[in-house]
């Protein structure tokens, strides 16, 4: 479940999962009987870490602000499935010499990445090096539940009927 954390959208603050996104135990499971024993997550597993805003990222206090790349998207740039040094977030960083900001979320929208990003340039007045924009599915949306704080759900699919 994703929440505000400090004017940024991610996952709760200072988080550690064992599972993310599309990443889940049921799926885990599933592997783990159709996978061959020496199947190499079987004891070696995932583990997604998050900083003060929920991103799959060090905390922006430690970043390289004269030198970082900033990613956004979803759980293609979060990594789900993933070791972060296998992401290409930490890939790309690496072969520019240069520190890196995961601002991606599985399974959001082009809506939470927008705000994310808005927030960004906000908040933080270096500019990257270079922006990495991966697009997710067009017709995923927000949805925010009422709840104290507010919690923000993602994975809605707009839904286009037509009469026959």
């Amino acid at each position: 479940m994703l929440g505000f954390n400090q004017g940024f959208i991610g996952y709760k603050p200072n988080s550690q999962l064992n599972f993310s996104g599309g990443d889940t135990e049921d799926l885990y499971n599933i592997n783990l009987k159709s996978q061959p024993i020496d199947w190499y997550y079987r004891h070696n597993p995932i583990t997604y870490s998050h900083n003060n805003y929920g991103h799959r990222s060090k905390s922006i206090e430690y970043l390289d602000l004269n030198n970082y790349i900033l990613c956004v998207g979803c759980s293609h740039t979060e990594g789900i499935g993933n070791y972060e040094q296998d992401t290409y977030p930490y890939q790309v960083s690496q072969q520019l010499n240069c520190d890196y900001y995961n601002m991606g979320l599985g399974g959001c929208g082009v809506d939470i990445m927008i705000h994310n990003l808005i927030t960004w340039m906000a908040c933080i007045k270096q500019l990257p090096k270079l922006l990495v924009w991966q697009w997710p599915d067009p017709v995923r949306y927000v949805t925010v539940e009422e709840s104290t704080p507010p919690l923000v759900v993602t994975h809605g699919l707009w839904e286009h009927k037509r009469e026959v």
